[in-house]
């Protein structure tokens, strides 16, 4: 009996420490639980900072907004025969120049005024006046820096594809505090039934600052009224040597004898024909 009631009191002891046992890994794993649990929660706080921050970050990046307005020509197709005589910048001075064109037909046109990087200066939309000659004044511009330019008609037909005159070159004047190297090249008595054109299609590829007609930039002796006047400057000015070079640079014109009638008298003659000649001329 003393012995039954030993191992009853054994196996009395041995399920006590069975059940403190159990009970102990039971408080065990609910702490591992509550450890998980906060250390889930401390991620989530962790994660939702982050975010705060970026979005914070967001906030106070400067805004820099659209880059700059691009013009490529290659995007328009040329039409010379729309613009046969090309283009011409003339009268520059330190923030502009009159550029100039000839279309043959009336059309409205959008001028664009772009830098060698395509970033876009200038638009200006205006019509060919009488005659199919269009000359716009333009303004804001840097000083003694180069521009490229161009012409174009965005609906020559309904339903049609833009087109465009060629691309032209001209260099703004120096500021009045600038004091740099000019290159120029210069010209006079240009009688295009005698002249050799080569070398003003080397002038036009010399990069040159400007170039000078000194005078007799056509012989229009034979002229006799504006269509006459005007025909004979678009036969000298639609020679490939001529648009290479009127394409390269900017124009100062001045005019002689010629441009009217050889060795014209002002007092003789006619007040009509001396018109036509002028208005030829600043066309």
């Amino acid at each position: 009996e003393r012995e039954t009631e030993a191992e009853a009191g054994a196996e009395t002891e041995t399920k006590a420490e069975t059940e403190t046992e159990t009970k102990a890994e039971t408080e065990t794993e609910t702490e591992a639980g509550a450890e998980a649990e906060a250390g889930a929660e401390t991620e989530t706080e962790t994660a939702s900072d982050t975010t705060e921050d970026a979005d914070s970050t967001a906030d106070t990046a400067p805004d820099t907004g659209p880059g700059p307005a691009l013009f490529d020509p290659a995007d328009v197709e040329e039409a010379p025969a729309l613009f046969p005589m090309d283009v011409q910048a003339g009268d520059a001075t330190a923030d502009g120049a009159i550029l100039w064109t000839f279309a043959t037909e009336s059309a409205q046109l959008r001028l664009v005024v772009f830098g060698a990087d395509g970033v876009l200066h200038q638009e200006v939309s205006a019509a060919t006046g009488d005659g199919g000659f269009l000359q716009v004044d333009v303004s804001d511009l840097e000083p003694w820096t180069d521009y490229l330019y161009t012409f174009v008609w965005d609906e020559p037909s309904a339903g049609a594809t833009p087109v465009r005159s060629a691309v032209g070159r001209f260099r703004t004047a120096p500021g009045p505090d600038d004091q740099p190297a000019v290159v120029f090249g210069a010209t006079s008595c240009n009688d295009y039934g005698l002249l050799t054109p080569t070398p003003l299609a080397r002038a036009g590829e010399a990069n040159l600052d400007l170039f000078l007609m000194a005078g007799d930039t056509v012989y229009a002796d034979d002229a006799s009224d504006l269509g006459s006047y005007r025909t004979i400057w678009r036969d000298g000015f639609e020679m490939s040597q001529m648009r290479t070079l009127h394409r390269s640079t900017s124009f100062l014109y001045t005019w002689d004898d010629h441009e009217v009638h050889n060795n014209w008298d002002p007092e003789t003659i006619s007040p009509a024909r001396r018109q036509a000649a002028t208005q030829a001329f600043f066309e």
